[in-house]
């Protein structure tokens, strides 16, 4: 890891010293910071007295956080299921750790492989088409889901209108036109066997598909996609022609392509994936990555997939068991010590492709503010972890009987820490302390709280 992370980490400690002010919905660094302060940072201006003194700071900075990490713990409120690590970002040294090989359900913290992996197997800039195609001269015309988990009603008007233009330059010579579904891009269950809850309600997730609408939550979202084209599709067309929708079936190889609209990039995608812990998004782009990794795009083809991507970055998989891009399947395991080397692999701006998680846009929720850890969700309010607000990033996790938080702060020494906290194993009152006790962790990592 280079200069690029130094001047990452300077720009991170203004904002904890007070250097930068970060409002709700705006990030609290951009790249063209980091890009700025590594020319400082890498100018060759410090003397010995200076190294050694720096060398000092961190020394001190780190007991501190070892000290009162170890105050938090000792108490218990965490949980005896609970593990966790805390690392120094730039030379990997363990700065406080608690069973940190210890495998434990991690939750929605299992979204952050999702992401590191759609970032990397596809691209930033990757969309994903959903098409209307159509043989020239028939009266059928198929809906090709491609993957798009929010299509909105103003891109299925849009392929309405670019069908019914279509028809109408090439009329079919019928009265009757036909929409048929060809959803096929995605195979296998829907929703996994081990999900809680008998695979959760439509809010927490719907059967995955391969077209979801944003906003409307039903148990086929593809076939409402191709029935709401259908329905605009008839509206355009006139009078002089009726629309219908008729099930199912591949679209013909021959048949051409008459209608194009595009998802949003997949860096957008990812985001809404880290900050609102979106599951649906995330079951989706897991398939995609399957697809790109050449497997099938399935639970188990894009968990595989995930992990190859993983290794190919040169992570360390061991000590993992990925069931889902969600995590909403109690049998993904990790460590402390697992997570913590991705958040490190993120850190990396030698990994251009990863930037939208740290570098651009905020992509990770922030304490107390933004995402799943604002503070009207009850994060970082306590006495011990407001001081955290605004200077943490974190993705959290929160099953029925499971906790997670793992993210980066910046250490009084100006220096970037990572950290993976896991609890398992709490419910009621206890799973309320334990989260408050977590925040409270993570607020003991930051400068802001020293």
């Amino acid at each position: 890891m280079g200069g690029g992370l130094i001047a990452y980490v300077v720009t991170l400690a203004l904002v904890a010293s007070g250097g930068a002010v970060a409002h709700a919905n705006e990030p609290i660094w951009t790249i063209d910071d980091a890009r700025q302060l590594v020319r400082t940072a890498q100018s060759d201006t410090q003397n010995d007295g200076e190294l050694q003194a720096s060398a000092q700071l961190r020394v001190d900075s780190e007991y501190k956080i070892a000290t009162r990490i170890q105050a938090k713990v000792s108490t218990a409120r965490l949980g005896a299921a609970s593990s966790l690590q805390v690392i120094d970002v730039a030379s990997g040294d363990v700065i406080y750790q608690r069973k940190p090989a210890m495998a434990r359900t991690v939750a929605s913290n299992t979204k952050l492989l999702t992401a590191v992996a759609a970032l990397h197997s596809l691209s930033p800039k990757q969309r994903f088409e959903t098409t209307i195609t159509r043989r020239p001269g028939k009266a059928t015309v198929h809906f090709v889901s491609g993957g798009d988990p929010l299509l909105t009603r103003g891109k299925l008007r849009k392929l309405a209108r670019q069908t019914a233009d279509d028809i109408k330059r090439d009329n079919p010579g019928r009265k009757k036109i036909t929409v048929k579904l060809d959803d096929s891009l995605f195979k296998g269950a829907r929703k996994h066997k081990s999900w809680r809850q008998g695979g959760y309600n439509l809010g927490t997730i719907q059967p995955v598909r391969a077209t979801a609408r944003a906003k409307i939550r039903v148990k086929d979202s593809s076939m409402s996609a191709a029935r709401a084209f259908a329905v605009y599709l008839d509206s355009y067309l006139g009078k002089s022609m009726s629309v219908r929708y008729a099930g199912r079936a591949q679209a013909p190889r021959r048949a051409v392509t008459v209608a194009t609209v595009r998802s949003k990039r997949v860096k957008k995608l990812v985001r809404l994936v880290l900050l609102n812990s979106d599951n649906q998004v995330a079951e989706v782009l897991l398939r995609h990555i399957a697809l790109a990794e050449g497997r099938k795009p399935t639970f188990k083809g894009g968990a595989r997939a995930t992990l190859q991507v993983l290794r190919r970055l040169g992570i360390d998989t061991t000590e993992v068991t990925m069931i889902d891009g969600s995590g909403l399947s109690p049998l993904n395991r990790m460590t402390p010590r697992f997570l913590t080397s991705v958040l490190r692999l993120a850190a990396d701006p030698a990994h251009k492709e990863l930037r939208s998680i740290l570098y651009q846009g905020s992509a990770l929720p922030v304490a107390g503010r933004t995402g799943t850890l604002r503070a009207s969700y009850g994060r970082f309010t306590s006495a011990e972890a407001r001081c955290g607000a605004g200077h943490i990033l974190a993705k959290t996790g929160n099953l029925d009987y499971e906790i997670a938080l793992s993210g980066y702060a910046v250490g009084s020494d100006g220096r970037l820490k990572a950290f993976s906290i896991l609890v398992n194993s709490v419910r009621g009152s206890a799973k309320v302390t334990a989260r408050q006790t977590m925040d409270e962790v993570a607020a003991a990592i930051s400068g802001a709280c020293a």
